[in-house]
């Protein structure tokens, strides 16, 4: 759950490049939920 957080921290910032893959995936899946 911990790198949910992230995905929106990371997003659009820099170090978005770190978990760029699991970013994408979990964008997508939690955009409709959180977002």
């Amino acid at each position: 759950m911990i790198e949910f957080r992230h995905v929106y921290f990371h997003y659009g910032t820099e170090d978005d490049h770190h978990t760029s893959e699991l970013n994408d995936i979990n964008l997508r899946i939690e955009d409709g939920e959180l977002i």
